[in-house]
């Protein structure tokens, strides 16, 4: 086990590199943005809810150039964190949404799990941290393989 030392040692230097906005290392799945810009462009409402704190996601909507898709993000560090209702709770009231009018799209249980707790719908996509198969021991509608499959289910299930 490493010391308490090393641990905080290995975390600035995480966050030094993370958190630096010179390094441009960051990029989105190649089906992001034109997921993106045909659900903005449908209409649909977009947020984020992280287990990021706030200088990540900034960071990261900075390197992606992704700030103009999101109406209202949530981070760890304002909110507890997944799988509490709360993020899911605090978008929600900052758009004046019911959550039960949420879909929580996530690549993690906690994500699927977060809406559930929250009485949102989930669907979750297998490009992330956690497996299909962590995906569908979880609540959900569906798991998709990639977000360019998004636009389609949504246009079939909520058209």
């Amino acid at each position: 086990m490493p010391s308490e030392t090393a641990i905080a040692d290995i975390t600035r230097t995480y966050s030094a590199h993370y958190l630096n906005p010179n390094n441009r290392n960051m990029t989105l799945f190649p089906d992001a943005l034109p997921c993106l810009d045909k659900l903005k462009a449908q209409g649909y409402w977009l947020a984020v809810a992280t287990g990021k704190g706030r200088a990540g996601l900034d960071n990261a909507i900075s390197q992606t150039a992704t700030g103009g898709y999101w109406l209202a993000t949530a981070c760890a560090g304002e909110y507890p964190s997944k799988p509490s209702p709360e993020m899911v709770f605090g978008i929600c009231g900052e758009l004046g949404l019911d959550p039960k009018e949420a879909l929580v799209v996530g690549d993690t249980a906690h994500d699927l799990h977060m809406a559930a707790n929250a009485g949102a719908a989930a669907v979750g996509v297998a490009t992330g941290a956690h497996s299909r198969e962590q995906l569908l021991s979880a609540p959900h509608l569906a798991v998709l393989d990639g977000l360019s499959e998004l636009p389609g289910f949504l246009a079939q299930h909520y058209a």
